[in-house]
């Protein structure tokens, strides 16, 4: 069960986070009654967002709107076209993760981002073929190691 985490507003409602239950969510750096959590029961639907092949685009008082990013078309489904993009993926991932692990030292999501961010350094970008058509957490995840979505991020 995932937890998304969009913003209340008059007009529309925004996506901003994820959170794998609500334990984790209850340890984001926000006033989560600001917000409007609502409960993904679907697991595939969750993988496919942590995964990068949907995207969250809104939610509508109903549903949670998704849209497709793996497309029949192998042209369109490119994550990254060449190793630069991924190391320059990590390092900007990696910045947001030092922004958290700087200021949460005493947050239980603390270690969980430090290894990740290890996992990020050590990660060969010669592993992947060019151009990509797999996100760098769908290999991960392919490959039996942690996966966690840069707005997963507390």
């Amino acid at each position: 069960m995932a937890i998304y985490l969009f913003t209340k507003d008059s007009t529309e409602t925004n996506f901003y986070r994820a959170a794998d239950d609500m334990n984790a969510a209850n340890h984001y750096n926000v006033d989560l009654s600001t917000l409007q959590l609502i409960t993904e029961n679907n697991s595939e639907n969750y993988l496919d967002f942590k995964l990068g092949r949907k995207k969250i685009i809104s939610y509508n008082g109903n549903s949670i709107i998704y849209e497709n990013k793996i497309t029949e078309d192998p042209r369109t489904s490119i994550f990254f076209l060449t190793a630069s993009d991924v190391t320059e993926y990590i390092r900007e991932y990696i910045v947001a993760i030092d922004n958290f692990l700087n200021k949460n030292e005493t947050n239980p999501l603390y270690n969980q981002w430090n290894e990740y961010k290890q996992q990020l350094l050590s990660f060969d970008v010669t592993k992947l073929t060019y151009p990509s058509s797999v996100s760098l957490e769908e290999y991960f995840y392919n490959n039996n190691l942690t996966v966690l979505h840069p707005l997963q991020l507390p």
